[in-house]
């Protein structure tokens, strides 16, 4: 288990800088050294389009998976749900993550209604989808976990927020 902790830690803080070979670059578009400009430059009109599109699709996912998060904290705190249940559930939704990106992404086709994961505005928000039932461990190694990914989903978010030519495929 401390050996999956670090292989989780040293993952997510690869994310927080730029680099070529070692992450997929669906994650390492918000850097804006990694930037490919198109060329094309949208009217106002597309992009408001584009941000309205981005922000409902994101609220929906955002919105669901808080939901899904108050129901886990539920089970937990009536007792239902123990730390092997939480654990087992932080698994499952690794593997959840791992259908999304090689097989079919609900988030893609039912919410965000994006091309693709590297066009995905929530690509990075794995690692917290992931460590969400571990937030309710309370030991530091769950904890660690899920905090580090509240890190790169805060980065990733800021970086959106200042960057947002770098998320379009129009511009980037």
């Amino acid at each position: 288990m401390h050996l999956l902790w670090a292989l989780w830690m040293v993952d997510m803080a690869f994310q927080l800088f730029p680099s070529r070979n070692l992450l997929a670059m669906g994650c390492q578009k918000m850097f804006p050294r990694h930037a490919k400009p198109s060329g094309e430059t949208p009217t106002p009109a597309q992009w408001s389009a584009w941000r309205r599109e981005n922000r409902r699709g994101t609220r929906t996912v955002a919105l669901s998976w808080l939901v899904l998060a108050a129901g886990i904290a539920a089970l937990r705190f009536s007792g239902v749900f123990q730390a092997e249940e939480l654990v087992l559930l932080s698994t499952v939704f690794y593997v959840c993550d791992l259908v999304c990106v090689l097989f079919w992404c609900p988030f893609q086709k039912l919410m965000m209604k994006n091309r693709c994961c590297t066009t995905c505005r929530i690509f990075n928000w794995d690692h917290v989808m992931m460590f969400t039932p571990l937030a309710f461990l309370g030991s530091f190694f769950a904890v660690s976990l899920f905090s580090m990914s509240l890190v790169v989903l805060l980065v990733w978010e800021i970086q959106y927020t200042r960057h947002p030519e770098l998320f379009w495929d129009k511009t980037n």
